[in-house]
């Protein structure tokens, strides 16, 4: 599920860009071109902050990573989350 969120922000930064693109080297400032910014400088500040502290972003990602793991494994399993123990598990529709 974090992976299709991912993709259809990614298709929608693609199919943005362009039009982003075109009005910026026409000089429009439209909320096109602040979005283009806005990414832009989401992807340096994210860039930055990773070559300042490398140790602290491979320690977040692994930490991550070993959660989803676990997570994972209890789904296969067909197990319930510990921490729902009490929790009414019916759906309502």
């Amino acid at each position: 599920m974090l992976f299709r969120s991912w993709k259809k922000t990614a298709e929608d930064l693609i199919a943005f860009a362009p039009k982003s693109i075109d009005e910026f080297m026409h000089g429009k400032l439209t909320s096109a071109t602040s979005t283009l910014r806005d990414v832009a400088g989401w992807f340096a500040g994210s860039w930055t902050s990773i070559c300042d502290d490398p140790l602290w972003h491979a320690s977040w990602m692994l930490d991550v990573q070993t959660k989803w793991l676990r997570a994972a494994e209890y789904m296969v399993r067909g197990q319930k989350d510990p921490r729902t123990k009490g929790v009414s598990q019916e759906v309502t529709a």
